[in-house]
């Protein structure tokens, strides 16, 4: 594990081998302390002597004496610039939590606002579980809802997955202002069953707290709407939790919407572009940064991981994909705001995305009226459809009549008309 003064603190040898091991990625009882030339008292020239010794270049001697990463190659599914906002965000862990069962939670916000309970933010927690045994990590990344940047790291092995779920436990507790989005494989899945049993003896909601599908869906799905959005928590039937607890969590699976693929593709990019520079964790810099493209796909080396990315993707896709985050207590207008600003100022500005909306929206009213066309039979209705489409494609921007030929699309109604009858 890397190196905190928080191990001077454990009461004995025994309890510090144990943080230790729990908190290693590797599971090993091993500490890594990273320090650069200077903070060990050594000279810019005795640093250069050093290098010339070892006959190293390039990025080869930043590797072996500057504590540097490659900064990406033709394989990196990230350009040289992303990479470099993304090395430049790394920054000190400002508090070390150390919780009653031995896990480390590293802040970088001080530790007055984290004893304070971070009131001033909506905070989503990515888990990336596994067995936790040997090579296999459990990661856990702490985004703000708002900016997108990172707020708190661990990554976690050896452990007893029972306790560690109350750990999760005790931190959705801890911190209100908290919802998980946890990964549901292998050990995820009994991390949340635990917490769908902790969560409720603290009378606190679970399908407000933990990221689900059937909040997601409601819409949709009227059930879900009658036995648990337009459900009070202590009305509900007894056996909800039982009922809809494949619901909960995200499955990373090989095809649909859970894929693993919608955290590597728009997910990531997006992340990596907008919030790059607030990454800060170096664990998770040098696991963002040691990703690359295979056949097409985003992967780890085989000699690498990629937990902690998953755990940092998760918040990403749930701020920008899911559905009805009002029922966790999310306001849609105050999440991820910073990057919203972004893409609007590189949309060409705000006039510009109302301009485009109301393109869009003109366009489906025409794919709906021609729609509903087809259905009608009198000549009456239909002409005072085709004047109105006919109104609506007169005031689309002149850009999108390339992809949109009225005459067109009239004929094919008649015919299709003519066909049915």
């Amino acid at each position: 594990m890397r190196w905190s003064e928080l191990l001077f603190d454990v009461e004995d040898l025994e309890a510090l081998k144990s943080v230790i091991c729990k908190n290693s990625p590797t599971g090993e009882l091993r500490v890594l302390l990273e320090y650069n030339h200077r903070q060990l008292g050594y000279t810019d020239a005795w640093l250069k002597e050093k290098i010339s010794e070892a006959m190293s270049k390039g990025e080869n001697a930043g590797a072996d004496f500057l504590n540097l990463w490659a900064k990406g190659s033709d394989v990196s599914p990230l350009s040289k610039e992303v990479i470099e906002d993304i090395q430049k965000s790394q920054s000190k862990v400002e508090y070390t939590e150390l919780s009653k069962s031995g896990y480390i939670t590293n802040w970088y916000v001080s530790e007055q606002e984290v004893k304070a309970g971070l009131p001033t933010r909506k905070l989503i927690v990515g888990l990336d579980t596994s067995d936790a045994v040997n090579k296999d990590d459990i990661a856990m990344i702490i985004r703000d809802a708002s900016s997108g940047e990172t707020i708190a790291t661990g990554i976690y092995n050896e452990t007893n997955l029972i306790v560690f779920s109350e750990f999760i436990g005790d931190l959705l507790i801890k911190y209100n202002n908290t919802i998980l989005v946890p990964e549901r494989r292998s050990s995820g899945v009994m991390i949340i069953d635990n917490l769908l049993r902790i969560l409720p003896m603290h009378t606190i909601d679970p399908f407000k707290r933990i990221f689900n599908w059937v909040v997601n869906d409601c819409m949709v799905n009227k059930q879900y709407l009658n036995e648990v959005v337009n459900v009070s928590m202590l009305r509900r039937e007894s056996n909800v939790y039982v009922k809809y607890r494949s619901m909960f969590g995200f499955a990373t699976s090989g095809a649909g919407r859970q894929a693993r693929d919608k955290l590597y593709g728009a997910a990531f990019m997006a992340s990596t572009k907008y919030t790059g520079n607030t990454v800060r964790d170096n664990g998770l810099i040098n696991q963002i940064i040691g990703l690359r493209s295979k056949n097409g796909r985003i992967d780890h080396a085989s000699d690498s991981h990629d937990d902690m990315v998953v755990a940092w993707l998760l918040p990403y896709w749930f701020l920008t994909e899911a559905s009805n985050k009002s029922f966790y207590g999310l306001n849609p207008n105050n999440t991820l705001t910073t990057v919203k600003a972004t893409q609007v100022e590189e949309a060409g500005g705000m006039d510009a995305v109302r301009k485009r909306e109301d393109q869009i929206r003109i366009r489906t009213e025409i794919e709906r009226l021609a729609s509903e066309m087809k259905l009608i039979k009198h000549l009456g209705l239909v002409a005072k459809s085709k004047n109105k489409i006919q109104y609506l494609y007169n005031i689309l921007d002149p850009s999108s009549l390339d992809t949109l030929n009225i005459d067109t699309l009239l004929e094919k109604i008649e015919l299709d008309k003519r066909r049915a009858a």
